[in-house]
């Protein structure tokens, strides 16, 4: 059940990056039909020349197609053996969650291309897979060592870790927010985005989407800090290293943001920022799960 559970983390955070991709590269929409595309269950190079007035690239039509079927092929068959494997009731429940989190996705999934990919809804789908890491990483966590160290732990920890994880999430789902509404460049300087005093400034809507953005960013790695002061190292060594594993990817994080706001980065440096937004998520879920108090 925990090999399982560590194949689905993956293919979720392939399908991410996955996703990242066919959003910066602006191919999602270029399969404009769900779940076939342009007609196809396999866009092939024939198949694809005879679709009249193609407004894109072959390559891009793949992207997205390689999207759907990562989703399809590894994500729900193996989420699905993670429910089927289950041993524990709370197992079960977290397999029977990220199902209905996998069946909400591909709802999801073929709602934003009817929506023509419009930013809340890209937002959404985003958080969605988002919350599946955190269920899928509940069910990696042996039972055992939770409940040892639900004994032992502070009981804010688990509030603080949760709260962490809520934070990281609101954190990208801001940031896929304003990339998608083309307001990744509004703030090219950090960290204040353009001068404190300048209200005029603030009027933007865009220039509020990175305030926002930079704001829930550096709220982000507070409940770490504070997980560290807390966590006795000795007695939960796993949850200890993970809330110490959160602030150097906070800072990864931070520093890949930098780049990406002040110039034109590269494809995988913006996608490096996506990957490593969700990987704060799931050290912190780790964290969450480890300190959970299971009745």
């Amino acid at each position: 059940m925990r090999l399982a559970s560590y194949l689905a983390i993956v293919f979720v955070l392939v399908q991410i990056v996955l996703g990242g991709a066919v959003r910066l590269t602006g191919s999602g929409l270029s399969c404009p039909d769900w779940p076939l595309c342009h007609g196809f269950w396999l866009p092939t190079v024939q198949a694809l020349e005879t679709v009249p007035d193609l407004a894109y690239e072959h390559w891009q039509v793949w992207l997205e197609w390689i999207h759907r079927v990562n989703a399809a092929v590894f994500v729900a068959p193996l989420v699905l053996l993670v429910l089927l494997t289950a041993q524990t009731p709370k197992h079960r429940l977290l397999g029977g969650a990220a199902v209905v989190l996998v069946v909400t996705e591909a709802f999801l999934g073929a709602f934003t291309v009817f929506d023509r990919n419009s930013p809340w809804s890209v937002t959404v789908h985003l958080v969605i897979a988002l919350i599946l890491l955190v269920a899928l990483v509940g069910s990696s966590t042996g039972p055992r060592r939770a409940r040892v160290h639900s004994r032992i732990l502070p009981p804010d920890c688990k509030q603080l870790a949760w709260l962490g994880t809520a934070v990281a999430i609101a954190t990208a789902g801001a940031g896929a927010f304003l990339a998608k509404s083309g307001a990744a460049h509004a703030c090219p300087d950090w960290l204040l985005c353009g001068s404190p005093w300048n209200q005029a400034h603030y009027a933007n809507p865009d220039v509020l989407l990175h305030i926002v953005h930079r704001l829930l960013a550096l709220a982000t790695v507070i409940p770490a800090l504070v997980l560290l002061a807390r966590l006795p190292r000795r007695q939960a060594p796993v949850a200890f290293s993970w809330a110490a594993a959160t602030p150097v990817v906070f800072v990864l994080q931070a520093l890949l943001g930098l780049v990406t706001a002040m110039s034109e980065p590269e494809l995988w440096i913006a996608l490096s920022h996506q990957l490593v937004g969700a990987l704060l998520v799931v050290s912190y879920a780790m964290v969450g799960w480890y300190v959970f108090r299971e009745r």
